[in-house]
């Protein structure tokens, strides 16, 4: 089962359950940029010995769940666009070694 496939089985158990509602294309890409701004965050803390309003300490866990956030998210996005995020990324990944003109 592809990440696209567990995510997707989660969000829909969530939704019948009631305790989800799927965003809007819009808002999915928002959601998506704004857990991307908090792996960042949560990066610039853990090396920079930055605080914000609380001491809790920041782990590479804590900056790992913001990514997966994100990945999450990516993955909402492509079922509204009806895509699959293994296929995009494989097609985009070879693009990106045929213009490094690197063969895998």
């Amino acid at each position: 089962m592809s990440i696209q496939d567990t995510v997707r089985l989660h969000r829909e158990r969530w939704i019948m359950a009631r305790k989800f509602k799927m965003p809007t294309l819009a808002d999915a890409l928002d959601f998506m940029v704004t857990e991307a701004g908090e792996a960042k965050a949560a990066r610039l803390r853990l090396g920079g010995g930055y605080t914000r309003n609380n001491d809790k300490p920041i782990h590479a866990m804590d900056l790992a769940d913001e990514v997966a956030d994100t990945v999450i998210m990516a993955c909402f996005v492509m079922d509204l666009l009806n895509l699959d995020l293994e296929k995009v990324v494989t097609g985009k990944l070879e693009k990106m070694s045929l213009k490094r003109d690197v063969e895998i």
